[in-house]
């Protein structure tokens, strides 16, 4: 049992993945059986329940999307909604919930920021290439990102839960 859910989150996670890049777009199917496993996973593994990092995790998200939407407002101030919705997909937000359950908040600070600088090198490389993309593919670069760590954090390498970090 134990097992299963992290091959079955891994695979959701890839699945994600693979339809951002295929075809960027990923169906919502995928996302509520990403939070239903995920919330079977938390509730199974009271251990990784820990209430007081998810309000943290939650406050930092919603943080991070408001100054998304100012910085929008600000610099785009007649068409800053569509603009954001040019730039941002549904994929791309929803994709962030996955980082709260996950993670403790240094820990989410830390691989949220990763997940973004990838996604610039991934950018900045397709342009380098000429092949001129108009969006990245940030959810299925995301989902990647996460897939590789829940592998690590299966595998005993990581430990994504906690923020404690001895030095002996």
């Amino acid at each position: 049992m134990s097992v299963a859910f992290p091959v079955l989150i891994l695979i959701t996670f890839l699945s994600i993945c693979y339809q951002d890049f295929k075809e960027r777009e990923v169906y919502l199917l995928t996302y509520f059986i990403l939070y239903g496993l995920l919330l079977i996973a938390v509730l199974t593994n009271r251990i990784l329940l820990n209430i007081d990092f998810i309000i943290i995790n939650s406050c930092i998200l919603i943080a991070v999307i408001c100054l998304l939407v100012i910085y929008y407002l600000l610099i785009y101030s007649h068409f800053a909604v569509l603009k954001l919705k040019a730039s941002v997909g549904w994929g791309d937000v929803l994709i962030l919930p996955a980082f709260v359950i996950n993670f403790s908040p240094v820990n989410m600070i830390v691989v949220f920021i990763f997940s973004l600088v990838i996604s610039l090198i991934y950018y900045l490389f397709n342009n380098f290439q000429k092949l001129r993309i108009k969006t990245i593919p940030l959810a299925g670069i995301q989902s990647l990102v996460l897939s590789i760590l829940l592998c690590a954090d299966s595998l005993g390498f990581l430990k994504m839960q906690v923020d404690y970090f001895p030095l002996f």
